[in-house]
């Protein structure tokens, strides 16, 4: 059983974000919606695990040995960051990027569920910001060159976090997000969700494999949903 984190709420000002009542999307492989039901936790993946220095100089960015080092540091702090990536697109086009096909399964929420189901409220907020337990939130902004190449401008971590590529902007991409200052090398963590809060449907496709349909037919029976189907795919 993984370590869950249990996280407060600490929102960064300069951030925008959904209507409380929007609603966002994930769509995610079965294993991933066991081991939430397992577990009762909520997945954050590593934002920068693939992430490598760069091995060519671009325009006005290693102009000095003091920038390459800021960068490389920029990139450290990347690896630190954990998100949980969620989408406001309707199901049908995320759908058809992702990479889970019949495998998968998208829950379905709204922007203060999610917030509510994983703020662990009863933590002090001053004592969880001094121990590095909190989490925020975004929408992502859309960029036109690679995030990491990004890093040239120095950005600080959360803003860094909250980007990714332009041909993705379709997706309307909302992230949670939570900075590691354990620094331990890792994948992935798991944090603390009150399922029951969190999961408002859940969807398949329209023929999902074994697997899913028990998955999702616990997930159904345990919250009382219904299970509704791509009416394409």
């Amino acid at each position: 059983m993984p370590r869950l984190l249990r996280l407060r709420y600490h929102p960064h000002a300069d951030q925008n974000r959904p209507a409380p009542a929007r609603e966002l999307w994930r769509w995610m492989h079965i294993k991933e919606l066991n081991s939430m039901l397992d577990h009762d936790g909520l997945c954050f993946s590593a934002l920068g695990a693939s992430i490598e220095a760069p091995v060519s100089k671009p325009p006005d960015t290693l102009n000095s040995a003091e920038n390459s080092l800021r960068i490389l540091g920029d990139l450290e702090s990347m690896r630190r960051v954990f998100v949980s990536s969620w989408y406001m697109s309707d199901p049908q086009s995320i759908a058809n990027s992702s990479p889970f096909g019949n495998d998968s399964a998208c829950v379905g929420t709204t922007y203060d569920r999610l917030i509510r189901s994983i703020n662990h409220a009863s933590t002090d907020i001053t004592l969880a910001v001094a121990e590095g337990r909190c989490f925020s939130d975004g929408l992502v902004e859309y960029i036109d060159t690679e995030p990491e190449r990004a890093l040239g401008g120095l950005l600080n971590v959360s803003r860094a976090a909250l980007r990714n590529r332009s041909c993705f902007e379709h997706q309307q991409e909302f992230r949670l997000f939570y900075f590691d200052q354990s620094g331990s090398p890792q994948r992935e963590i798991w944090v603390h969700c009150i399922l029951a809060e969190l999961i408002a449907s859940i969807l398949t496709f329209p023929n999902p494999s074994r697997d899913v349909v028990a998955c999702v037919d616990r997930t159904c029976k345990e919250f009382g949903l219904a299970r509704n189907f791509l009416t394409a795919t």
